[in-house]
């Protein structure tokens, strides 16, 4: 679901040439969900696996479930508290996705296809730390792993242990099968007349994965940990340290096969190369001192083994950028390689890197009113390179579309109120739409281009929009661009493949195009509509809704 902003690209009711990169955009609604109550969370899911993706919302008291095509309600959960920390699973092994999800006193395991319950935890209590589902015993079930610390309660004495319990439910009973524990610092103190000196680790995520090691691929269990520490003199300056370990467990035998000094993880991904899987992980890590605020601060890719690290590369650190600090992170499969892009935004600067190889592929300098890197989605005409958005505080807040290639501003577009909350493509046509929470409503838009910045004419490519609006109900408009003159078709078909209409079959003139198909007198469902000019051709997907 990776990841918001274009849906359809509108250019103009009339034909003109094809213009040049720098565009402002106004979004279009394309529909919107209004909740029982204020929405917390947002997810983008393919529950059935029919290519077209569902939109699950959290609010204080329920999980909700909306098509997300039609923005129709499907399910909602019983009443829960505060529910939060969603993972998406088969976990009873029906072919369909399920979910998990924590409240204020349990886990929970849904299958809402079927409108049933899996399983509910034993009651959690003010020790939980965080949980994970993940197949830890190669059984194809989902099993649960829960993370608990016991609290701060002994002596403020240097060298003081506290224990954390890792809990273990094995599917498909969910029985407590198991459980291990591992000692963390609860509190360091040292030092001299002056100063003082107090460390402290605790949990902050756990991941359940398959990670290839020399002998194979075996299930690990990873937990994140930020080792938090301070210093300085009472009544005094204060310095303040947050960096973090990984720590690795065999999942069956729950030995440790590495703890790894490398920054609490931020984001994380499981990758597989040459049959192989590997775990990478961005990193960070940050300190901040009494002078004049001076902070220094740095990000790293750490790529992983099951039983050892392979590779660790810093790609940010302040004292070698003039002082800035990393202020975002995106991880996106930007260019279809082995691997992923990770974008990082700075003060005034964006740069992009290959990951896990941490190659610099390119930096963008002097980015006025820059505040941090969000989405990336796709590209303006509905294929081709993917984009970076980033958001701008000043002199007003907006947002700037990047190309992934190069980093080149390619349109920009103001705030519109309320702010982006997810990029997807619900209905898998390649064209992203934008996702955006408001107290009880969801809206979701896609963009018009209105104005060209620069009016140079550049070489065009044939392109096909994704139709709008989509759904739609009695009409819709389907937009072409020909960067040459030629012949021009364009048909539509019902989902048996039946030829229903030729919107278009003449020859026309180098421009961009315009469409409207009226369907008032065919039935409700999945169209199809395509194009050939000349030696082009593409088709997309609609929805009929009377």
């Amino acid at each position: 679901m990776k990841s918001l902003i274009l849906a359809m690209t509108i250019l103009a009711a009339l034909a003109f040439p094809v213009l040049a990169q720098v565009d402002t955009l106004q979004l279009l609604e394309f529909g919107r969900i209004d909740a029982p109550s204020e929405i917390t969370n947002l997810y983008i899911e393919d529950l059935d696996g029919d290519n077209l993706k569902e939109i699950i919302l959290t609010t204080s008291t329920n999980v909700h479930i909306y098509n997300g095509i039609t923005y129709e309600p499907i399910w909602a959960s019983p009443e829960l508290d505060h529910p939060r920390d969603l993972n998406f699973a088969d976990i009873n092994l029906d072919g369909f996705i399920d979910f998990s999800v924590k409240d204020t006193t349990n886990i929970h395991l849904f299958d809402p296809l079927n409108d049933a319950v899996i399983w509910t935890s034993p009651a959690i209590d003010s020790t939980y730390k965080c949980y994970i589902i993940g197949d830890r015993n190669d059984d194809d079930w989902m099993d649960v792993a829960i993370v608990s610390k016991e609290w701060f309660t002994r002596e403020l004495i240097e060298g003081n242990m506290d224990t954390v319990w890792v809990d273990l439910f094995d599917g498909p009973v969910f029985a407590e099968d198991d459980h291990f524990i591992i000692l963390m610092l609860n509190f360091l103190i040292s030092g001299g007349p002056g100063y003082y000196w107090a460390s402290y680790e605790y949990p902050i995520d756990i991941i359940m994965e398959d990670i290839s090691g020399t002998d194979g691929i075996f299930p690990r269990i990873v937990i994140s940990t930020d080792f938090s520490s301070r210093a300085g003199a009472p009544g005094g300056f204060e310095w303040r340290e947050h960096s973090g370990f990984i720590w690795m467990f065999d999942a069956e035998d729950y030995g440790i096969e590495q703890r790894s000094e490398s920054g609490y993880i931020i984001q994380y991904e499981v990758i597989e190369s040459d049959e192989d899987v590997y775990l990478h992980c961005l990193s960070g890590s940050y300190a901040s001192g009494p002078y004049h605020n001076i902070y220094t601060d740095s990000i790293m890719i750490k790529s992983f083994s099951s039983d050892t690290i392979l590779q660790t590369a810093v790609i940010w650190n302040t004292n070698e950028n003039s002082g800035s600090a990393w202020n975002g992170a995106l991880i996106e499969d930007l260019h279809g390689f082995e691997g992923l892009e990770i974008c990082i935004s700075s003060d005034d600067s964006v740069s992009l890197y290959r990951f896990p190889s941490a190659y610099h592929i390119w930096t963008v300098d002097q980015v006025a009113g820059l505040d941090t890197v969000l989405y990336s989605f796709t590209t303006l005409s509905g294929g081709g390179d993917p984009h970076i958005i980033c958001q701008i505080s000043e002199p007003l807040l907006a947002y700037e579309l990047r190309h992934s290639a190069d980093g080149s501003l390619t349109a920009v577009f103001p705030d519109f109120g309320y702010p982006i909350s997810m990029v997807d493509d619900p209905d898998s046509d390649s064209v992203d739409v934008l996702f955006s929470l408001d107290n009880d409503m969801l809206y979701v838009h896609g963009a018009m281009r209105i104005i060209s910045v620069d009016d140079t004419p550049i070489p065009g490519l044939p392109y096909l929009s994704a139709n709008y609006p989509n759904p739609f109900n009695s009409s819709t408009t389907i937009e072409y661009s020909l960067p040459e003159p030629g012949e021009v078709t364009i048909e539509i078909f019902d989902l048996l493949g039946r030829r229903v209409e030729t919107l278009i079959d003449t020859k026309q003139d180098a421009g961009v195009y315009r469409v409207t198909w009226d369907a008032e007198d065919q039935a409700s469902g999945v169209y199809f509509y395509s194009i050939e000019a000349d030696e082009f051709s593409d088709t997309k997907r609609m929805v009929y809704l009377k």
